[in-house]
C-alpha cells in the first residue's frame, strides 16, 4: 500500500514568497495549495483539511492569530507560523491559540522543509495511537484482550483476573 501524499496549505499573500514556496516544496513531492487571505484560508482549511498549514500572520482579512483561533477546534493538522514578527507576544499568542510552530522570514528553506517533515512525523503517530486505541481489542484464537479496558475473554467468556 502506498503513503498518501501529504497536503499542504500555503496562507501567504505576498505572491513572490507563495511562489517560492510552492516550487520548493512541490519539488518533495507534496501536494500544495495557496489562498492569499485569513479569511480564504478558515475557509479553505476547514473544507480541505489539509494534513498541515503554513499560516502568515499579516493576512488581508482575518490574520494569521485569528485564522488559529477560528480553525483549530474543528481541524486536527498541524500550523505551522511563517512570520517576519520576532514579537515574543506574537509567537506565544499562536502556540496558546494552536500552532504547533514558528518559522521566522527570511526562510531558509531545508530548515523550513525539515520543519514540515518532523510536523508530519508527529501527527502520523498521533493518528496511529488513535487508531490503535479504537481498535484496542486483540484477539487470538479463543483468547481476546480489550487493551483498553483490560478485560480478558476466552471463547467470549470473561476470564477473572
Amino acid at each position: 500500500m502506498q503513503a498518501q501524499t501529504p497536503h499542504l496549505l500555503i496562507v501567504e499573500d505576498d505572491d513572490q514568497l507563495a511562489d517560492l514556496l510552492l516550487e520548493y516544496l512541490g519539488m518533495h513531492g507534496f501536494e500544495l495549495s495557496r489562498v492569499a487571505s485569513g479569511d480564504a484560508g478558515v475557509e479553505r482549511i476547514l473544507e480541505t483539511q489539509p494534513d498541515l498549514v503554513i499560516l502568515d500572520l499579516l493576512l488581508p482579512g482575518a490574520n494569521g492569530l485569528d485564522v488559529c483561533r477560528r480553525v483549530r477546534e474543528a481541524y486536527s493538522g498541524a500550523i505551522l507560523i511563517l512570520t517576519a514578527s520576532q514579537s515574543e507576544a506574537d509567537h506565544v499568542a499562536g502556540l496558546e491559540l494552536g500552532a504547533d510552530d514558528f518559522v521566522i522570514k527570511p526562510i531558509e528553506p531545508r530548515v523550513l522543509l525539515a520543519r514540515i517533515r518532523t510536523q508530519l512525523r508527529r501527527l502520523k503517530g498521533e493518528r496511529i495511537a488513535q487508531t490503535q486505541n479504537e481498535n484496542s481489542m486483540l484477539s487470538i484464537g479463543p483468547l481476546q484482550v480489550d487493551s483498553k479496558t483490560r478485560d480478558v475473554f476466552i471463547e467470549d467468556r470473561p476470564v477473572e483476573l
